[in-house]
């Protein structure tokens, strides 16, 4: 109360569940030049609330992967890293991708 006016205020609190981990069901893949693959991030706990992944190669020239799909494609034959990263906490995943030629040993 200010010079007989009467003032009033709230505040909302929103109260979440935050990203403990991430880890990729998928350790280690192997595919040919060409081929196309997803891996699969598992976040915990189950109910954290903003669960967005972004992803990124170590080396692009051998594997690329989609920035928010995770869809990894093999460019040329090698090994590479693939990573993903929490949105919620910046926590971090591998996958070490090997590529071959087609029709060569995986």
């Amino acid at each position: 109360k200010y010079n007989g006016v009467i003032y009033e205020d709230s505040c909302i609190f929103y109260v979440r569940t935050p990203v403990e981990s991430v880890k990729l069901k998928e350790k280690e893949i192997s595919i040919e030049v060409g081929e196309k693959i997803s891996v699969t991030p598992v976040i915990k706990p189950k109910n954290a609330e903003l669960t967005a992944v972004y992803w990124f190669s170590e080396d692009e020239a051998i594997a690329t992967v989609g920035y928010e799909d995770g869809e990894i494609t093999a460019i040329k034959a090698g090994e590479t890293k693939i990573y993903c990263v929490t949105l919620d906490g910046n926590f971090k995943a591998s996958c070490t991708v090997k590529v071959s030629e087609k029709g060569g040993n995986k």
